[in-house]
């Protein structure tokens, strides 16, 4: 990787890491431009997990950071929920210390603002790379990193803006494996391998495993002609090992991090796993090679498409010459095709892909692993540029280097438009799981991709003047790049920053009133204001997050699983295991959880405030019948009525159902189907409606005795308890559903609720002498006065990491209904003390420190060793 064939053209480190920089920074400025995002207009990035995540945890972390602390635990994260995951899965990137410089109404444009840098920065890392890696300040290496800034990979998921700091550091890795290989110095690899793991762990992960292959590709060209692979192991075993051991230090550094985000991921839905992930399938066919072409993809595929292994023309047509080029060696040929071949693998056949993703296939955004093999791509085509290909290439040689890259697109294209057409006619299934049914690209982006070929082609091979072949490059890079920013941002719903800026304010004051920092209760907000803020619905699942108050909902990767299904089999609303909403609550949750209020925020200047009647405080003495409560899974009715019935039993249901229902079905010609229920109401109170087994059910529209129901966040994909009105004993009602037709073995279930009856119990419960203070943001003090030994209910999600003190005295709490903290008390009075311990955080320390001794014993031996070997010299 080190052959020089001629003397570049150079210019000065500076200003060659300024245009480094500079240039993925213009394009990047010039594309939010032209889409009037901001700083360049009123439009931000609220899409996808932009709103929903990045915006409140941002927001969170900012306050969190002037107010001088960071909270171990928030009840914030849907009942309550260790913030150690979250941390290290979302905000442990420094560019988020920017958000200092902004205020609080504008994080979203600070998201914009960090966005650029980011890209900026991996231009400027990936120069820094070509540098120290062939020792020369080219001109043209600007154009390789900034290919690698705007690559596929970049330009697809630019919205999950924390991953963007492993691509950062991924150059500054490979150039630290190289000086490792090369000069036996660790220091830089074991760093920057440190800090992408501690940055964002789940790349880092990856980035491991490349960094195991990287230094097998670099160590690899040290085999000598004829030489066995046993004899060439040997030589270098000792190397392999120091390199391991090196390896494992830097991992050890960063497990004050990764230990506790260990044990809290294992809580999430990503702990199990899918036997069918393991398949040794093709994940994708022939199809891939469009993406090899400008703007194969937009913003509606981002959940399905092959690797998005766009690089430009440029590097394509290089990486193409890099094979066809008699100015390199056969064999390091041969040893890149085998690299590249074993990535490519390891995206193709769905058993690799798993285990790049961390054992789990990822839910949308796939092949997430794509952009080191890009990278090696524009490496390779940096090979081949210093070859002066030009000069040094055949005709036939230039003609194959148009034609190929050319063919393989076509190809691309050619499969992706006639395979979805090959598989209706074979399979008469439009509803096949293939991931580009819905894919299929226009001919516009073939058109643009062949062009962009044929300039690049004649820019590289037909202009002889340097400073004009250096300009005409420059200006197709950058249009091809930025072109195909541009087309991957297409159909992206922006959100308004100046609508944010003065919505964020309102909802903030009009919560205001309702927060208490010391008296622990939880808030439920609807219909918030932020709803408007962009075009899809926010849903509101982090606004406990935002705005930093105790609630009910969550939306993340790291969401407790234990906690989510606990909600999802109460009737709460959960999509997917990274959220939980609520839409789904009654009376019956809102006692259970500890609902003081529940806001619905109206317009601008309104706000809409109850108090449930069956909130009871958020501890309270209940009967052991408790204890023995077990929540059936997605059959919300059951559960609450089992609850109710622990808590207070009698002869008469709580929930009762309603009588002579009846059902029809009528198929469309639109693909959807009429649903019809008719039923007597047999009890007077609110009227709710489920479907058994939690199927999630996704409709149109739905009248009530032909009134349209107001529609909420869970109407659309619904497993929730949706309630339907307050209806009278006798009743009748009609209910109608549009929507896709649904399996008829379905169960649905229409219920009333005897809410007198539930806040009676409600109001016994809180009569009992027991107050709640949350001391801290990790700490609670309950003050509980009993005649007798009971039972004590917390509204606290039960986790191993928190500490409990009753008089004084360490106990250990009691799980209730799947996943609540409970605690037996004394006669008498009880002070019950709760701090929560990061499960793992004191092991993790242990093992950083050992890491740090065992890097720093590492360096002096192989100091030592490098001086003594210069003494002999």
């Amino acid at each position: 990787m080190h052959s020089t064939h001629h003397t570049p053209h150079r210019i000065s480190t500076w200003l060659l890491l300024l245009l480094a920089f500079g240039l993925p920074l213009l394009i990047t400025g010039i594309v939010f431009a032209i889409n009037h995002i901001a700083p360049f207009g009123n439009n931000v990035l609220m899409f996808s997990d932009g709103g929903a995540q990045y915006v409140p945890f941002f927001s969170r972390f900012r306050a969190d950071l002037l107010a001088g602390h960071l909270p171990t635990y928030s009840f914030a994260l849907s009942l309550g929920d260790n913030t150690i995951p979250l941390f290290a899965y979302y905000l442990m990137s420094p560019f988020n210390l920017l958000l200092l410089a902004f205020p609080a109404n504008q994080v979203p444009l600070a998201l914009s603002v960090i966005l650029m840098l980011k890209i900026a920065t991996i231009g400027l890392t990936a120069a820094i790379y070509f540098k120290f890696t062939y020792r020369e300040n080219r001109l043209a290496s600007v154009l390789f990193s900034t290919a690698f800034a705007l690559c596929g990979f970049v330009a697809g998921y630019y919205y999950t803006i924390m991953w963007l700091d492993a691509l950062i550091l991924l150059p500054l890795v490979m150039l630290g494996v190289q000086r490792f290989v090369t000069y036996k110095r660790a220091d830089l690899y074991v760093i920057t391998l440190w800090l992408t793991l501690v940055t964002n762990y789940y790349l880092g992960y990856m980035t491991c495993l490349f960094v195991v292959l990287y230094f097998g590709y670099l160590l690899v060209a040290d085999r000598q002609p004829q030489e066995g692979w046993r004899r060439f192991i040997s030589r270098h075993l000792q190397q392999i090992g120091h390199f391991l051991l090196v390896s494992i230090f830097s991992g050890l550094m960063s497990f004050w991090l990764l230990l506790p985000t260990l044990l809290g991921m294992m809580k999430t839905g990503k702990a199990s796993l899918n036997w069918v992930s393991w398949l040794p399938f093709p994940s994708f066919g022939p199809e891939v090679l469009a993406q090899l072409g400008m703007g194969a993809n937009t913003f509606l595929d981002r959940k399905f498409h092959a690797p998005s292994v766009f690089v430009g023309s440029f590097v394509l047509i290089l990486l193409v010459g890099y094979f066809l080029s008699q100015q390199i060696q056969h064999q390091a040929k041969r040893r890149s095709a085998w690299f590249l071949t074993l990535l490519g693998l390891g995206m193709l056949l769905t058993t690799l892909n798993t285990v790049w993703h961390a054992f789990q296939q990822p839910q949308g955004f796939p092949f997430r692993q794509v952009y080191f093999f890009s990278f090696m791509c524009i490496v390779l085509g940096y090979e081949t540029w210093r070859t002066r290909p030009a000069q040094s290439f055949t005709r036939r040689q230039r003609q194959l280097a148009f034609w190929i890259p050319t063919g393989l697109i076509g190809v691309g294209y050619l499969a992706d438009w006639t395979i979805p057409n090959l598989i209706f006619g074979i399979f008469h299934d439009t509803g096949l799981p293939y991931y580009y049914l819905s894919n299929q690209q226009p001919y516009t982006s073939l058109l643009m991709s062949v062009v962009a070929i044929g300039l690049t082609w004649l820019a590289i091979f037909h202009l002889r003047n340097r400073r004009v072949q250096a300009a005409a490059l420059t200006l197709v890079v950058g249009v091809e790049l930025g072109g195909n920013y541009l087309v991957n941002m297409t159909n992206a719903g922006y959100g308004s920053a100046s609508l944010y800026a003065t919505r964020y304010q309102t909802e903030k004051a009009m919560l205001a009133p309702y927060q208490n920092s010391a008296d622990f209760s939880r808030i439920d907000t609807t219909a918030s204001l932020l709803n408007g803020v962009r075009i899809d619905k926010l849903n509101s699942y982090n606004d406990p997050v935002l705005f930093g108050y105790n609630g009910l909902t969550s939306y993340s990767s790291t969401l407790n699983d234990q906690t989510r299904q606990m909600l999802r089999d109460l009737g709460l609303f959960s999509r997917n295991a990274r959220r939980i909403g609520s839409p789904g609550t009654t009376p019956v949750t809102d006692l259970l959880f500890g609902v003081a209020h529940r806001l619905d925020f109206l317009t601008d200047n309104t706000v809409a405030v109850t108090q449930p009647t069956s909130f009871a405080g958020t501890a309270y003495f209940v009967p052991k019948a408790v204890n023995r409560v077990q929540l059936q899974p997605k059959q919300a009715f059951t559960n609450l009525e089992t609850i109710m019935q622990a808590l207070s039993p009698r002869g008469s249901t709580y929930l009762t159902d309603v009588s002579h229902l009846v059902s029809t079905k009528k198929d469309r010609h639109d693909g959807l189907s009429d649903y019809r229920f008719t039923f007597t109401v047999r009890h007077s109170g609110p009227l709710f409606f489920y479907p058994a087994n939690g199927t999630q059910v996704q409709y149109t529209n739905l009248t009530v005795n032909g009134h349209v129901k107001n529609r909420n966040v869970a109407d659309d994909f619904s497993p929730a308890v949706n309630p339907l009105g307050t209806f009278k004993a006798g009743d009748k009602v009609t209910v109608a559903i549009t929507g896709h037709p649904q399996d008829q073995r379905r169960n649905y279930q229409f219920a009333t609720l005897d809410t007198a009856a539930v806040n009676r119990v409600a109001d016994r419960l809180a009569a009992q002498p027991v107050t709640v203070k949350q001391t801290r943001y990790n700490a609670l003090t309950i003050s509980a006065q009993t005649s007798s030994a009971r039972l004590l209910y917390m509204s606290i999600p039960a986790d191993e990491g928190w500490q409990l003190t009753v008089n004084h005295r360490p106990v250990q709490p009691t799980k209730l209904i799947n996943g609540m903290m409970g605690v037996q008390l004394p006669k008498g009075h009880a002070t019950v003390k709760l701090a929560y311990k990061v499960p793992g955080l004191t092991a993790g320390i242990l093992a950083s420190l050992i890491g740090l001794i065992g890097f720093a014993w590492t360096q002096w031996r192989t100091r030592r060793r490098l001086h003594n070997q210069q003494s002999v010299d």
